[in-house]
């Protein structure tokens, strides 16, 4: 407590069976907790801390607590850095920040290494970013929870591990399985703020590179929107939200056959024209110069009333339309990534 460490401080292999406590404490130079082992039921404490330098916690078992509570993390160039790569696997414990606030724009934190099917979690709560500051590493992202503050704003993710998650009632039941990756750690039952977590992801995403990834927070920010009656179930179950090309392709064989069937019976016409017709409706300007294309509608437009046959055959051209382009942009996303 109150302690100054002008030198460098390591504590390499150390072992905690008890609580410390590092309350106050400044660290000037380069420290590192490395190969530590923290037992069970004892608790290494970091409260309002000092960071000058690069502060490491490497700890080879963890089955006690890390708390880092309102630290001062001043250096400019190196973060502090919480690797799980070497903790045993049989590790059951917890790394937790409290109110760690940042109003900086660069890297002040980075946990990495924590791997699928690892027991340590890792909790945020109560924290607040300005820009980039808290940088994830091969990290399973199932294992990190984030609670208050500004939840994933100010973060940023790399060759991370996500949930996968199926979407929810309409899915179901699709011949098909849309699965889009998740985060678990928004533990908070307030919609809003979860499409504004996940809109934040989005970006990161999109920033780190990772095309594919910022689809899938795309879907999630807009599942947790819900804020149009109309047009988000109708973008949701036609296309899943952009991300999909499947889905409205299944849907475009599926209008193509439900208009040739309504124009054989409104319009009592021969089953070939009323294909042909629904044909040129469903991809406009590639069949058009086909004879037996220009004589099925030439045959369509002489029926009665002919006011219906042009408003079905335009209804159509604009459904199928929108989901053509909705077939183009989610394999343009898939080619980009």
């Amino acid at each position: 407590t109150l302690a100054t460490f002008e030198g460098w401080a390591n504590f390499i292999r150390a072992t905690f069976s008890r609580e410390a406590n590092f309350e106050h404490a400044i660290f000037q130079k380069r420290s590192s907790f490395k190969e530590t082992r923290i037992l069970e039921n004892a608790t290494l404490n970091f409260d309002d801390i000092s960071t000058h330098d690069y502060f490491g916690i490497i700890p080879s078992e963890l089955n006690g607590a890390i708390i880092i509570s309102n630290p001062n993390l001043e250096s400019d160039k190196r973060p502090l850095v919480v690797d799980l790569d070497s903790c045993d696997h049989t590790s059951t414990g917890t790394v937790s920040f409290f109110s760690l606030n940042e109003y900086h724009d660069r890297i002040c934190l980075t946990v990495c290494n924590l791997k699928e099917g690892s027991n340590v979690e890792v909790h945020f709560q109560d924290c607040g970013f300005y820009g980039k500051n808290v940088a994830f590493t091969d990290v399973a992202m199932k294992q990190v929870s984030i609670t208050g503050g500004n939840y994933v704003s100010g973060m940023a993710f790399y060759h991370c591990e996500w949930n996968s998650k199926k979407a929810l009632g309409f899915f179901q039941f699709l011949p098909f399985w849309l699965k889009f990756r998740a985060f678990d750690g928004l533990k908070t039952e307030d919609i809003p703020k979860k499409a504004e977590s996940y809109g934040n992801l989005k970006v990161s995403a999109l920033e780190a590179g990772d095309i594919q990834l910022s689809n899938d927070f795309h879907f999630w920010h807009q599942w947790h929107q819900r804020k149009h009656k109309f047009w988000n179930p109708f973008y949701l179950v036609t296309s899943a939200y952009g991300t999909s090309a499947l889905l409205p392709l299944l849907w475009f064989i599926v209008i193509g056959l439900l208009f040739t069937c309504g124009y054989v019976s409104i319009f009592q016409q021969p089953i070939e024209n009323c294909f042909f017709t629904s044909l040129s409706a469903s991809v406009p300007f590639v069949f058009n110069d086909v004879e037996s294309i220009k004589n099925a509608i030439d045959a369509m437009t002489k029926v009665t009333p002919a006011w219906l046959f042009y408003l079905l055959y335009i209804l159509q051209h604009l459904v199928q339309g929108y989901l053509l382009f909705q077939i183009g942009a989610a394999i343009r996303n898939k080619v980009k990534r």
